[in-house]
C-alpha cells in the first residue's frame, strides 16, 4: 500500500536526516475538503513553520499583518508559496512527499503542479507518488529534473496487509480464501513515484 511506503519513507528521512525538514500532504479522496491546491500550500507551510527554532521575519510580519486586522482576507495562494519559499531559506535541505497525487481533482491539479514547479529549487526535493496515468501531465507541467521510480504490489506483501487487517472471528478458511484472492487480484497493481 502506497501509504505505508510513504510514510516509511517520511520516518526513514526524518531519522536519518534530523537537520533536515520533511513536510508531507496525502490526497484523500475520501476528504474533498482538503483536496484544494490552497489546502496543500497551507499545511506544507505550517509543517515547515512548525519544524523551525525561529519563526522567520516575512512569516512573522504576515501573521502581524493579519493578527493586527481581522478583516484582512486570508493570504492568498501566490502569497502562501512565496512564504513558503521564503521560509525555506532557513533550512539546508527540505524533503516534500505529495501522495495520491492522482487524487487531485482535475480542477485543482494545475496549481498544485504549479506549486511543486515553484518551491522546487536548491534545497526542496520532492517525491510525488501517483498512478501511471498522470506521467505525462507531471512531466509537462514541471519542468525540472524528473527520475521515475516504479513501486509494484508483490503478493506476499499484500497478502500479509490483508491478513493483518482482517476482522476477528472469521474461520481460517474464510481468511485463507479473502487474503488469496485479495492479494493474487492485487499482485502486480503498481504506482509510480517521481522524484523532482
Amino acid at each position: 500500500m502506497i501509504l505505508t511506503g510513504s510514510c516509511l519513507t517520511i520516518e526513514r528521512l526524518r531519522r536519518e536526516r534530523p537537520e533536515n525538514v520533511v513536510v508531507y500532504f496525502y490526497f484523500d479522496s475520501q476528504d474533498t475538503g482538503t483536496q484544494s491546491a490552497t489546502s496543500l500550500i497551507s499545511s506544507l507551510l505550517r509543517q515547515l513553520l512548525e519544524r523551525l527554532e525561529d519563526i522567520p521575519p516575512c512569516a512573522k510580519a504576515q501573521f502581524d499583518e493579519f493578527n493586527r486586522d481581522s478583516h484582512l482576507p486570508k493570504p492568498t495562494f501566490k502569497t502562501l508559496i512565496q512564504l513558503f519559499k521564503d521560509c525555506s531559506k532557513c533550512v539546508p535541505t527540505i524533503y516534500m512527499v505529495l501522495d495520491a497525487f492522482d487524487e487531485v481533482p482535475e480542477t485543482q491539479r494545475a496549481r498544485a503542479l504549479s506549486i511543486i514547479e515553484t518551491v522546487c529549487n536548491g534545497n526542496v526535493q520532492v517525491l510525488v507518488t501517483t498512478q501511471p496515468h498522470l506521467k505525462n501531465d507531471i512531466e509537462k507541467s514541471v519542468h525540472l529534473g524528473i527520475t521515475n521510480v516504479w513501486i509494484t504490489a508483490h503478493k506476499s506483501d499484500i497478502a500479509q496487509y490483508v491478513r493483518s487487517n482482517l476482522p476477528q472471528g472469521l474461520s481460517q478458511g474464510l481468511q485463507i480464501h479473502i487474503t488469496e484472492t485479495i492479494a493474487e487480484d492485487a499482485s502486480g497493481m503498481y504506482n509510480r513515484a517521481f522524484e523532482i
